[in-house]
């Protein structure tokens, strides 16, 4: 009998193939399920900036203003003057402190004693020139007009009403005139047309809100994105009620209407208002919600229309464990293209953020940068931290730390869910100044493991971005395969210096340490992940 040889199983035959890895420039996503989540998504995705293109490293940031006696909890712009540009002041254990040249420190307040430091503010110009107006809640008002600091001089009375400036909290400009709310209470209060002070007159919300509760925040929506006959006045609720006013005299029934009366969510605190575009949006404990979709849609719907949909669960597990914390804030950074969310993980000593490319609306998440509140100038971004005021979007480090950046793409099957592959090779795409070989593997059916970078010293100021894409061995066996890729730089210590004050005294922050500052313009590296490229053996049918 002729024997003949066995034929082969196809099942259990491995043949190497490549396949591809798309960059998560959709952004982090954690809503979706994770068996079936679209390529192009995250499922990490922490100090990466999702890109149109690439998914670029984030900058890093450094000590602007040393040596605050306690947190840094309000920053304040003064925009008064276009020809010598912003103003920087900073609120710390009750003073407020010039922090616009970069090098002081807290050591010489320019207004005193407050009783807290959580200050709201906003510009208003008038004749009289151009005011910074502040309050607290506890204090009577007061502002700053490019030269002086000073109180406002306020009276309010309605019947047996009777306003106490100090009780004054919140404030926005509406059709020229400055609305104020009154803490603890359903009550607004508002001036003369193109007055900062004086007698003020009262709105009072009480009839129309039925939730209970007190205004939270308040704040002007200005549908064109610009300051026009269309502008609507919002008040929100500490329960999330919230009326939408439109007119130019509440005094005058013909000049002034109530537009509606809705329910948008809970706000995370009085910082919780973002003027977008032509849209004006609210941080609520439910998400980050758009005023034009909540007068659209019915509550129920909120979770789907709201601006944080693709971080809902992520988002709303932040809001569940530190809703009552202080830090909660928003601000847009147009030069990054970047909306920025802060979450106080703990008071006063730890935060991450949310952060959203407003051109794509892909979401990636900050750590390291421990904010308790951010503004911006005309030119640069700012957070106030634990011991000063740091400028964000700089440098490679935080302020000499360096910190990790993670990824984690999407899980893929490669049409072929059910079979195992075995991936040996892996080949990351960078378009980055500097060569570094990035912490890299191939995760398997969902392993919740990232690599451990290795530091990266950037020695010099190079900005030419070469592609760079070298193979590595990987171990990875499964039915659903990501990637996973780390990377971490350190600035080469030959390129900073001790911060001195100007009179041959070493700068120290709160620790006796020598606070050390780049020479020049800080080092920057770019990093942008374009791809991954992999080589898999599939073997057989699970």
């Amino acid at each position: 009998m002729i024997r003949q040889a066995l034929r082969r199983n196809a099942n259990r035959v491995q043949a190497a193939q490549t396949a591809s890895f798309p960059a998560p420039t959709l952004g982090w996503n954690a809503i979706d399920p994770v068996a079936s989540m679209k390529p192009g998504y995250a499922v990490k995705l922490d100090n990466w900036i999702p890109r149109a293109g690439y998914v670029e490293l984030r900058r890093g940031s450094r000590l602007w203003t040393s040596d605050a006696p306690e947190p840094v909890e309000s920053l304040m712009v003064y925009r008064g003057d276009p020809a010598g540009g912003d103003e920087l002041y900073a609120v710390s254990d009750g003073d407020v402190y010039d922090c616009t040249a970069m090098g002081g420190s807290f050591t010489a307040p320019v207004y005193e004693n407050l009783t807290n430091s959580r200050v709201q503010y906003i510009n208003f110009a008038n004749d009289g020139g151009s005011f910074l107006l502040c309050c607290n809640g506890a204090d009577t008002p007061f502002y700053y007009d490019g030269t002086t600091w000073d109180t406002l001089t306020i009276t309010g009375s309605s019947g047996p009403i009777t306003l106490d400036p100090a009780d004054l909290i919140d404030m926005c400009v509406h059709k020229r005139r400055v609305f104020w709310v009154e803490k603890d209470s359903m009550r607004v209060w508002y001036s003369a047309t193109d007055a900062i002070e004086g007698a003020f007159s009262l709105l009072d919300l009480g009839p129309v809100f039925q939730e209970g509760g007190s205004i939270s925040e308040i704040g002007t929506w200005s549908t064109d994105g610009g300051s026009g006959q269309d502008d609507l006045l919002i008040i929100v609720t500490t329960e999330g009620e919230t009326a939408i006013y439109q007119g130019t005299d509440p005094d005058d029934p013909l000049y002034w209407s109530l537009v509606g009366d809705f329910h948008i969510g809970q706000p995370l605190g009085r910082r919780s208002l973002l003027q977008f575009g032509a849209d004006i949006l609210a941080l609520t404990q439910g998400g980050v919600l758009a005023m034009s979709q909540a007068l659209k849609f019915d509550r129920s719907q909120f979770n789907n229309v709201a601006i944080t949909a693709k971080i809902q669960q992520a988002f709303q597990d932040a809001t569940a464990n530190y809703k009552g914390n202080f830090g909660w804030c928003a601000l847009t950074y147009d030069i990054g293209q970047l909306a920025i969310y802060n979450v106080p993980v703990v008071e006063l000593e730890e935060s991450i953020q949310f952060v959203q490319n407003v051109q794509t609306g892909a979401w990636c998440r900050f750590t390291g940068l421990n904010a308790f509140c951010w503004d911006r100038t005309d030119t640069k971004i700012f957070y106030g931290g634990a011991d000063g005021v740091y400028q964000w979007d700089t440098g490679v480090t935080d302020d000499g730390t360096a910190f990790t950046a993670s990824m984690v793409t999407a899980w893929q099957t490669f049409g072929d869910p059910g079979r195992v592959k075995h991936a040996t090779m892996l080949q990351p795409v960078l378009n980055a100044t500097h060569n570094m070989t990035p912490a890299i593997e191939v995760l398997a059916d969902f392993e919740d493991r990232t690599p451990t970078a290795v530091p990266v010293t950037i020695p010099d100021r190079s900005t030419t971005l070469s592609i760079r894409k070298d193979w590595t061995s990987v171990v990875g066996v499964g039915a659903w395969l990501a990637v996973a890729m780390s990377v971490e730089l350190e600035q080469d210590s030959a390129l900073v210096s001790t911060l001195n004050d100007g009179a041959g005294n070493d700068v120290q922050d709160g620790a006796g340490n020598d606070i050390a500052i780049d020479t020049g313009e800080p080092v920057s590296a770019i990093v942008q992940a374009i791809g991954f490229n992999a080589v898999l053996n599939r073997g057989g049918v699970l």
